[in-house]
């Protein structure tokens, strides 16, 4: 598979928030996660932290750049339990044709209502 369709891959598979399974084949035992608040040092810690989180809908791929290590996307959606709008930026590193890393900026947007 090509940068490119790991890293959507992997932003596809937690989507769902069943397929637990296919969003951790995605990534590497050691994957690191920063989001500044949200840490994770492993790949099943995240997916942990990625289970007990709300689900989300109207999931929109804003933009993403993608090189040949490395890619970063910027998309938003809507918690389905708050109806929070949020926003992230993330930068997503690929090692050895699996996720090997991921920075993230995490932004609630106002709401249209």
């Amino acid at each position: 598979m090509s940068t490119e369709e790991i890293i959507l891959g992997y932003w596809k598979s937690w989507q769902d928030h069943e397929n637990w399974e296919e969003t951790r084949s995605y990534m590497k035992d050691d994957f690191q996660f920063d989001a500044g608040l949200f840490k994770a040092s492993s790949a099943d810690e995240l997916v942990a932290m990625m289970k007990m989180g709300n689900p989300w809908k109207d999931i929109v791929l804003l933009d993403k750049a993608i090189s040949e290590n490395k890619g970063a996307l910027i998309y938003e959606g809507v918690d389905t339990v708050t109806n929070a709008k949020i926003r992230i930026a993330e930068v997503i590193t690929v090692k050895d044709g699996k996720v090997a890393s991921g920075i993230a900026n995490i932004t609630q947007l106002p709401t249209d209502e």
